[in-house]
């Protein structure tokens, strides 16, 4: 089966073919117009490289990589890029052709300047990442946080809006956020992507102010029950451990959104959250963290990630 494989700028004419082909392929709502991808795509700081594979001018598979700086302990800027939207339709098994996809996509990646990509991706992909010479980072952990007590009133809540996010909060939130890595590397969350991260339509976003906490959230349901999901937690201060965002801190957050429950997913090395793994009957499929390092610049095996959370990669 051939297939030519390009990369195309992401213009509204590669929106049009992209979204019933992501739609058809995930069957995922975002996907029903071209409104996620215009802002995703259309809207990124920095151009997306989108590559298709196409069998006679039909798009079968696709792949974008989104440039997200990552920090350093050193507090150094890395250019390095996100992986999303990662698709092949059906027919392509056993063909190769998704693999010529992955591979041309990591040569065009490196030769624009990626240091390394990365993404999420679940057990059979990861497999495939390996084969690329990629690094299983860890299962990012699902966990339901312990609320009890007092809700803290030093918490505020505002829901993310145009008008929101078109003031001072973001150079606010990122004079917390963009900060260095305890050790490996973290994204590196300036006021600029802020605005366009937290301006991905079709999720209801809060964002949630404490003297020692930024949390951006949104409910979700696991099994039919409401739960609030913890996007991404920042420390507001730095300290030699962790800071504990404890269950009254929770309680205030479950409270907020008027459900029972919290959940947190991925990493995070700034911030320590009690809590106990999902039962299996409304626990997600597993997620793996990966990437493949450019290796005429660093080893695969010489990066880590201290933090990754669900905000930091196109899960909602």
């Amino acid at each position: 089966m051939k297939a030519r494989i390009t990369i195309d700028p992401p213009d509204d004419a590669l929106l049009g073919e992209l979204a019933p082909f992501l739609h058809s392929v995930l069957d995922a709502p975002r996907f029903e117009t071209t409104a996620y991808l215009k802002q995703m795509y259309g809207a990124a700081p920095q151009t997306p490289i989108c590559v298709q594979a196409r069998i006679d001018g039909e798009i079968v598979a696709h792949q974008a990589f989104l440039w997200l700086p990552m920090r350093t302990a050193l507090n150094n800027t890395l250019p390095a890029t996100l992986s999303v939207n990662s698709s092949a339709a059906a027919r392509l098994r056993g063909t190769g052709v998704y693999a010529d996809l992955s591979l041309k996509m990591l040569t065009w990646g490196f030769a624009a300047g990626s240091l390394a990509y990365y993404g999420v991706t679940n057990e059979a992909s990861m497999r495939a990442t390996t084969r690329l010479g990629g690094k299983v980072v860890a299962q990012l952990p699902v966990r339901a946080l312990l609320s009890a007590g007092r809700p803290d009133p030093a918490w505020t809540h505002r829901a993310v809006t145009p008008e929101l996010l078109g003031g001072e909060l973001p150079e606010r939130l990122a004079a917390d956020a963009d900060v260095a890595s305890r050790f490996g590397v973290r994204y590196g969350w300036n006021a600029e992507l802020l605005r366009w991260r937290l301006g991905f339509p079709g999720t209801a976003l809060t964002i949630s102010e404490h003297p020692r906490f930024w949390v951006v959230s949104t409910v979700r349901k696991a099994a039919g029950i409401p739960v609030v999901a913890l996007l991404k937690v920042w420390a507001r201060e730095r300290s030699d451990r962790p800071i504990r965002l404890g269950p009254s801190a929770v309680a205030s957050l479950a409270r907020a959104h008027r459900t029972p429950a919290v959940i947190h997913v991925g990493l995070n090395a700034d911030v320590s959250m009690v809590g106990t793994p999902l039962p299996k009957r409304i626990r997600p499929a597993p997620l793996f963290l990966t990437y493949v390092a450019n290796p005429e610049i660093v080893a695969t095996e010489e990066i880590n990630f201290d933090t990754f959370e669900l905000l930091d990669f196109d899960a909602l």
